[in-house]
């Protein structure tokens, strides 16, 4: 990891004339203590203490090496100061090995909070964020009436070459979806072998709401999907469902809406996978909560929903425009 400078361009002639003057101040340091000991000697020669004569220059060789010590640890404190530990280094023996390990290992926990960065999950929406502040989300559950989106693809190819290009598809896809949640106020959870995005789990909103911004994010998850490195991959399976849900916090896990919806989704990928549907593709509620704006825009399939005590729902797939 190299250091970058972020100061403005102005100020790195001034960094350099202060390095020089340091740099010119130690050789002058050096130059003195030379000269104090040279005439030290020569005073205790003139009087005739030859023993003290003959201990000077090893007391000047022992104040020396303090010296560079003392400048080794003062750069040390501000390469620590300035986060700025870029690489190791060298383990000597006795104390100063020991902080030569105590700031490598700091320098390891470093490098490895940077790479969690980088892999942690968004924080979530404002509106999840104000409700756990101000104490508004219940760690019993909250009533949510939900819109449901499980974003998903084919099985994982076997080949390594393909499974590289699958990976760096799913994530471009995993950045896009945690984008378009924060946007929309969704909630974002790993789901399986899918992503699941949860519209109207942080606050009450009308479910109509909820389902247009849940059509949006889908629509743009396609269009991204089919614009990016994933032509190679198979298409996406997007299935979306509302409902009743629970919002609720559960320890370990978070905040996770359950119930529903969230069956209904999974239910509807995996009849998906299984008969080999892809894009946008809902049950009967959906298509009865959106038949009045778009009711044109869907078709019904030869999938159906098995369900209890009654007849089996029909599954419904979006029409795509372009």
């Amino acid at each position: 990891m190299r250091d970058v400078d972020t100061q403005p361009a102005g100020h790195r002639p001034g960094r350099a004339a202060a390095r020089a003057r340091r740099l010119l101040a130690d050789r002058c340091r050096v130059v003195l203590l030379v000269a104090v000991l040279v005439i030290a000697t020569a005073l205790l020669l003139w009087l005739g203490q030859v023993a003290g004569a003959a201990l000077l220059p090893l007391a000047g060789l022992l104040l020396r090496a303090l010296l560079q010590r003392d400048q080794r640890v003062r750069a040390l404190a501000q390469q620590i100061a300035a986060g700025r530990l870029d690489k190791k280094i060298e383990v000597g023996h006795g104390a100063w090995g020991e902080l030569g390990r105590s700031v490598n290992g700091l320098m390891q926990a470093q490098r490895v909070q940077e790479r969690l960065r980088a892999v942690l999950p968004a924080p979530p929406p404002v509106e999840a964020l104000d409700g756990l502040l101000g104490g508004q989300i219940s760690t019993a559950g909250e009533p949510r009436m939900a819109a449901v989106l499980l974003v998903s693809c084919g099985a994982c190819p076997t080949h390594e070459r393909d499974q590289r290009a699958a990976l760096i598809a799913w994530r471009a896809l995993a950045q896009d979806a945690s984008n378009l949640a924060q946007r929309h106020g969704a909630l974002l959870q790993p789901c399986g072998g899918a992503i699941l995005l949860a519209f109207g789990a942080f606050v009450e909103q009308p479910i109509g709401e909820s389902l247009r911004a849940a059509l949006a994010v889908a629509e743009a998850l396609q269009r991204n999907w089919r614009g990016g490195d994933a032509s190679a991959i198979a298409p996406l399976v997007l299935t979306l469902a509302i409902g009743p849900a629970l919002a609720v916090v559960l320890p370990g896990l978070g905040y996770c809406v359950l119930g529903e919806p969230v069956e209904e989704a999974v239910q509807l990928q995996q009849l998906a996978h299984q008969m080999g549907q892809h894009g946008v593709i809902s049950g009967e509620r959906v298509y009865y909560a959106r038949r009045q704006a778009d009711g044109a825009g869907w078709q019904p399939t030869d999938l159906r929903i098995p369900t209890p005590n009654r007849m089996a729902q029909v599954v419904y797939a979006r029409i795509e425009h372009g």
